[in-house]
């Protein structure tokens, strides 16, 4: 990444009226206290399955996937503040290039709870289909590389997309200089990686 071009921006307000702003925060609020919520049971869901050990081979998938969706929690809780703060120009980052990027980071955990939460059904109809060969098929060692497989993969379809970003010293109006992450200008740049993520899905 680069830090060293200097560019000129402009922190403008947006032309939203009150009455969007005000449902806009309304449902900011319902979303963090949703997803405070959902932090507390997955921290709560991490500790019981820790605590029951990982003799059991589903015990290591329903980790992962507490795990995997409390990460996705904490993204969309940060989200959910530069939203909420996005008129404001003392933030270190412009949201609106935030959000991109968010986004993206959001989509490869989405794609990492689906991938895991479609092993566990995989797993428990083999245990209805297969009650006595199941534990021979999946064992913890399967569990262990699909969990590493599924988020390996996560992390690669996105990251063709994330190599569109970088890191530049922006200069506002009143000349106080801000760290921002913007998307690449570079037109044929951001096709070819859109175009890598796309393949590689």
């Amino acid at each position: 990444m680069s830090n060293s071009s200097n560019h000129q921006i402009s922190f403008e307000q947006p032309n939203s009226s009150h009455g969007i702003y005000f449902i806009r925060h309304i449902v900011n609020f319902l979303s963090l206290a949703v997803a405070m919520a959902g932090v507390a049971g997955n921290v709560i869901n991490i500790v019981v399955f820790t605590c029951q050990g990982f003799k059991s081979s589903i015990n290591i998938a329903f980790l992962a996937l507490s795990v995997s969706d409390l990460v996705t929690l904490v993204v969309l809780i940060f989200y959910i503040f530069v939203a909420w703060f996005e008129d404001t120009t003392s933030l270190p980052i412009l949201p609106r290039h935030t959000w991109h990027l968010v986004g993206w980071l959001l989509y490869a955990l989405a794609f990492n709870n689906c991938s895991i939460a479609v092993y566990i059904s995989v797993e428990r109809c083999l245990s209805v289909a297969l009650p006595l060969k199941v534990k021979a098929i999946i064992t913890r060692k399967v569990t262990v590389f699909s969990v590493v497989l599924i988020g390996s993969a996560s992390a690669v379809i996105v990251l063709p997309a994330l190599t569109a970003f970088e890191l530049k010293r922006m200069t506002s109006d009143d000349n106080a200089t801000d760290v921002a992450i913007i998307v690449l200008d570079n037109f044929t740049h951001r096709t070819v990686t859109y175009f890598a993520h796309f393949v590689l899905q």
